[in-house]
């Protein structure tokens, strides 16, 4: 079992992708499940399964760690920990603590952490403050950060600083959350949204082709209007 997990979701999905191409060429039978469809009468089926050559396919469940606490999720937890020896992928596109990861002993957890610039860039975003954001973006670029990861950051916190004009709805450290109440005060809500529109069409833009710009000169733009 290998469990991969991390805030850099872009390497992170490349090495799920990677893990899974290899086992193609091997033979193997993939079979991707998502978490928030399964229950254990589900799981023990695909678990249990073999192919017709009598071979194990490789298992990928997506989302299991995210679920929203519930007796299905303990039970999928305690049942899919006794499968550690097997072909079996765990993916999360956020970090998982060591609490969580503790019953999966024999498990191999792979993290992929974001460069820390990138927390720079998402504490420095403020409206007047374009000059500073707009240089360690530069940064990031030149650290090699790729610009769809720098995205999707960005879209989670300008997500988290939606959530944090209403405090009591985050559920995170205190030095975290008073972080990001500060800073969507400084915001407003009119803006936050508006913000959040602009990823929206940028999002938009990119799986339709309707912006002839890559993705880092629209994510330029962008920050240069804050």
């Amino acid at each position: 079992m290998i469990i991969i997990h991390g805030e850099d979701i872009v390497s992170a999905r490349n090495r799920l992708n990677e893990l899974i191409a290899a086992a193609g060429e091997k033979g193997l039978g993939v079979k991707r499940l998502t978490a928030k469809d399964l229950d254990l009468t589900t799981a023990t089926q695909v678990l249990e399964a073999t192919t017709l050559f009598g071979e194990t396919p490789l298992i990928v469940i997506e989302g299991l760690f995210s679920l929203v606490k519930s007796k299905n999720k303990d039970s999928l937890l305690e049942f899919i920990s006794r499968y550690q020896d097997r072909d079996l992928l765990l993916f999360e596109d956020k970090a998982i603590g060591p609490s969580a990861l503790k019953p999966f002993v024999k498990a191999k957890p792979e993290e992929y952490k974001p460069a820390a610039i990138i927390f720079s860039f998402l504490d420095s975003l403020r409206p007047g403050g374009a000059a500073k954001s707009l240089k360690l973006l530069e940064d990031l670029e030149s650290a090699r950060q790729p610009a769809e990861l720098t995205f999707a950051m960005l879209v989670r916190q300008v997500r988290l600083l939606i959530q944090a004009l209403e405090p009591s709805s985050l559920k995170m450290a205190p030095w975290q959350k008073t972080r990001l109440v500060s800073q969507a005060r400084i915001f407003g809500e009119a803006k936050l949204l508006k913000l959040h529109n602009d990823l929206y069409h940028i999002d938009k833009n990119i799986k339709t082709g309707a912006n002839p710009l890559d993705l880092s000169l629209q994510l330029m733009a962008l920050i240069a209007n804050l």
